[in-house]
């Protein structure tokens, strides 16, 4: 039965980041380290930010970033007309209705965590041209609970607002999403590309009991000295192989830009084939993965596709199962999906979330049941 996404006229009017920058000034709700890019990106187009907005009574009065700290409460007095709010918090939907709805601010101040990387996703001219692939998408997503999350994703992207976006329930940590074919499994060869630290190595290994053996690939040299340092004092030596490289489409070099003072910043790094920054080798898995794969998890800022493509004659032979970041650009919702399905039209898809942030989609795909029931 065919699946209809709704018609983006039903979601209201469009926004776009012009909306956001026309305003004088803005006010960030949520005074922490995950304001630092929303406020680079409004100091790259001359929107000073005027303070902070918090919940935490330990942070009303105060400052963060020199700035002050002010009590919701007080909007009353800060809301001028040419003031916007930015939330720059993970709860993105609860903090929108609670000054929407509980606070009456008008919707129109109200704007969700922007940055550079997020200022192309919202408006007309971001999905009017991609009414046919979303409509595929919608179609090809495998339960329920990932169509209406798409259908809340689209509807917050098309309006910029915050109250339409909505978390999928089958999102139960991170990188997994709760259905049972979906690994990892016991005993599975993991790829990790875009490792970091080793935080989503030390995850895997805790939810298999450490049965699994992790390749652990990160570009930037920070983080892969973090990685490696891990993997010492945690003896998981037997485990899990750390690789210094960048993964892409074909071997050369990237330059990788870190965008914070840790390496770690959101997004934490983005590869460049040209430009200043830390040179680093780039391959493809096809070249790396000797032995094959049971599932791979792919999020390295943008470089999903690339990932994908140096990954063909691994995924055709194996069929891994796929955790992959789909929120980098704003066709990565419907691109990455068609390179999956292209791989192997008996891939399951299933579209969900980081659990902090439900608008930074993730795609879970499976082949498991279709070659089960193929064999």
């Amino acid at each position: 039965m065919m699946s209809a996404l709704p018609a983006f006229e039903s979601f209201g009017a469009p926004r776009d980041i012009r909306c956001l920058l026309a305003h004088r000034r803005v006010l960030l709700f949520g005074a922490t380290p995950a304001a630092a890019e929303p406020m680079r990106f409004l100091a790259a187009h001359d929107v000073p930010v005027a303070g902070f907005l918090d919940n935490s009574p330990e942070k009303q009065g105060g400052t963060f970033a020199g700035l002050p700290v002010h009590a919701p409460a007080d909007l009353g007095r800060l809301l001028d007309g040419e003031t916007a709010i930015v939330i720059a918090a993970a709860w993105q939907s609860e903090i929108a209705h609670q000054l929407v709805d509980d606070l009456g601010v008008p919707e129109g101040v109200v704007f969700p965590y922007v940055s550079a990387m997020f200022q192309g996703h919202f408006g007309a001219a971001a999905l009017l041209p991609a009414r046919g692939d979303l409509d595929w998408l919608m179609n090809t997503v495998a339960d329920r609970e990932s169509r209406d999350y798409l259908a809340r994703l689209v509807a917050f992207r098309w309006r910029m607002d915050a109250r339409a976006l909505a978390r999928n329930p089958m999102i139960d940590g991170p990188y997994s999403y709760a259905v049972a074919e979906l690994g990892p499994r016991p005993g599975d060869r993991i790829v990790d590309c875009g490792a970091f630290d080793g935080d989503t190595a030390r995850l895997f290994l805790e939810r298999l009991d450490g049965n699994c053996r992790i390749t652990a690939l990160e570009a930037t040299g920070r983080n892969f000295r973090a990685l490696e340092n891990w993997i010492a004092s945690a003896g998981v030596t037997d485990r899990v192989a750390a690789v210094h490289c960048a993964v892409g489409a074909e071997d050369g070099e990237a330059i990788i830009v870190s965008d914070g003072e840790d390496g770690s910043a959101d997004p934490r790094a983005t590869a460049r084939r040209c430009g200043s920054g830390e040179t680093v080798t780039m391959r493809p898995l096809d070249g790396l993965i000797d032995d094959g794969a049971d599932y791979i998890k792919v999020d390295v800022e943008g470089f999903e596709l690339d990932v994908l493509a140096g990954a063909a004659a691994t995924i055709r032979r194996h069929r891994p199962d796929l955790a992959l970041a789909s929120y980098h650009a704003p066709a990565h919702l419907w691109q990455v999906a068609r390179a999956v399905r292209a791989f192997d039209p008996r891939y399951r898809l299933f579209l969900g979330h980081h659990p902090a942030a439900a608008y930074e989609c993730e795609l879970f795909c499976t082949a498991r049941a279709g070659i089960e029931a193929a064999a």
